[in-house]
């Protein structure tokens, strides 16, 4: 690809990122391009095919919980082939591949890549689903959604199954099943590595998540509250009023 094709795609792919949303903004198309690239170094395909799908495999992103969020890579796909059909010098002939590329990429759809760029592409986007940025990114939309970050009762699933309404949840649901379901050989490597990071960040977590009770009526088992703050606030001896002058003696305090 020269740097020409490469630059223009570029400039018309990051108005679609916005800052506004965190989890799918302009850094995350820059890491799951840093991917690509690195699996097609080591499986090969069409670097043309492979940068115009990553970089408008977003360019349509409803919100998760919109009823069409599923949607999203199809009408992606129908944008950018519209987009780069404007391109004169990106190959035409090649805008098909491109849009199943994108289609293909969808976890939800949970659809089989048909091409080995394909592969790249989706791969590539997975793994920005491994590893502590993608804690990171899950959380990201927890805010946005107004969702919890975790069940305070159970937060790391160990007697429950996970749910969506919790974003540690994903971890179990999602970010540790991902690399598993890789489809080049190169990918699976790098995801086997940003695993073992999760299962470190997740070992971190628990460590700090045993300081604190995990049920309102448990306070007492692991709290020893100071008869202090039970106390009712009373005014102390130095305190004087005499009108709107409120005073304390300096000896009292």
């Amino acid at each position: 690809m020269n740097k020409i094709l490469f630059d223009n795609i570029l400039a018309l792919a990051k108005p679609f990122y916005p800052d506004s949303d965190p989890a799918h903004d302009w850094g995350h198309i820059c890491r799951v391009f840093a991917y690509a690239h690195k699996i097609w170094l080591g499986e090969g395909g069409d670097l043309d095919i492979i940068t115009a799908g990553v970089f408008f495999h977003d360019c349509v992103n409803l919100p998760k919980n919109h009823p069409n969020s599923s949607d999203s890579a199809t009408m992606s796909a129908e944008r950018a082939v519209k987009i780069l059909s404007g391109l004169n010098d990106f190959p035409q002939h090649k805008l098909p591949a491109v849009a199943a590329g994108i289609t293909e990429h969808s976890f939800s759809k949970g659809l089989k890549p048909s091409s080995l760029e394909s592969k790249i592409i989706q791969d590539a986007d997975r793994l920005e689903s491994t590893g502590i940025i993608a804690i990171m990114r899950v959380l990201t939309v927890c805010g946005q959604l107004g969702r919890p970050i975790f069940n305070w009762q159970d937060p790391f699933c160990e007697d429950r199954e996970p749910e969506m309404k919790y974003g540690l949840d994903l971890v179990y649901s999602r970010i540790l099943k991902v690399s598993s379901m890789m489809n080049t050989e190169t990918a699976r490597g790098i995801a086997v590595e940003s695993d073992e990071r999760t299962r470190q960040f997740i070992a971190l977590l628990k460590s700090e998540a045993a300081l604190f009770p995990t049920e309102e009526d448990h306070w007492d088992d692991k709290l020893e509250v100071s008869s202090k703050l039970v106390t009712p606030m009373l005014p102390p001896s130095g305190f004087d009023k005499t009108g709107d002058d409120r005073r304390f003696s300096r000896s009292t305090l």
